[in-house]
């Protein structure tokens, strides 16, 4: 009778060790690919579908705000980020210390060119960090066809997640 609470307790301690151990360690992130397909064929003027892109890419928790230029050709998104209050200055710039801005925002823009359709440049200002901007042409030369990152799930996770 002694021995079932006994390992019980040792259980619960290693799992306790084992997952704090773990969550010092860097995670990557599962993006969804379903989640991103239902916003293929997005226009760039669908202000709701683009934010909603934009939420689940790297870096979401650091959106300050997007703009839609869709008056005339070439259209274009602009997106800010900066500090999140609510995670402290500490995070922001670990998050941005820890990542290649410009590599993280080509795979965040060539993400968004594989789901809207009539983007043609995006651009990124980065509190603290500098500006990014990427253009269609540029990123279908240099990654091919854009609608193949939503291939399959496994291939999309390694593109976001560098």
């Amino acid at each position: 009778m002694l021995a079932v609470p006994l390992i019980l307790t040792s259980s619960l301690c290693l799992a306790g060790c084992s997952t704090s151990h773990s969550s010092n360690q860097t995670m990557t992130k599962t993006y969804h690919v379903v989640d991103f397909l239902k916003y293929k064929g997005t226009y760039v003027g669908d202000n709701s579908a683009v934010g909603n892109i934009l939420s689940m890419l790297p870096a979401h928790n650091y959106m300050a705000g997007f703009s839609l230029q869709t008056e005339h050709k070439p259209y274009g998104i602009t997106v800010n980020y900066t500090e999140n209050q609510k995670l402290g200055p500490d995070n922001y710039y670990d998050f941005w210390n820890s990542k290649k801005p410009d590599e993280l925002l080509e795979r965040n823009a060539a993400a968004l060119f594989s789901l809207v359709q009539n983007v043609d440049s995006i651009q990124f200002h980065v509190q603290d960090v500098g500006n990014f901007t990427y253009n269609r042409a540029d990123l279908q030369q240099k990654y091919g066809d854009l609608s193949s990152l939503l291939h399959d799930q496994s291939s999309f996770n390694n593109f976001l997640n560098g």
